[in-house]
């Protein structure tokens, strides 16, 4: 029987440079059904995610985007996204 590989879900992450973003990252970058594809803070904006969030040296290559234009440049196809900014900036986002 051969295995099954099973596709991975692009996802994108808002808010990815604070406590509960880099949770999430955390999570979703050792998940085998999930791919974080982009990971958007407009305070890191640039700055490789390593930079900012040292535990996940050796498992991204990821540097922040900061809008969501960036993080659907035609290259990316995004499944979800992972809401992790405070709620009032969350209401911001439809």
């Amino acid at each position: 029987m051969k295995e099954q590989r099973a596709r991975k879900h692009s996802v994108a992450i808002i808010g990815a440079a604070g406590y509960t973003g880099a949770e999430a990252l955390d999570l979703l970058l050792g998940h085998p059904h999930f791919e974080v594809v982009a990971a958007l803070s407009n305070s890191q904006a640039g700055k490789p995610v390593v930079e900012t969030l040292p535990r996940l040296r050796g498992r991204t290559e990821l540097s922040f985007v900061g809008s969501l234009d960036e993080a659907c440049a035609p290259a990316r196809e995004v499944a979800a996204w992972v809401l992790c900014a405070g709620h009032g900036r969350a209401a911001a986002y439809p």
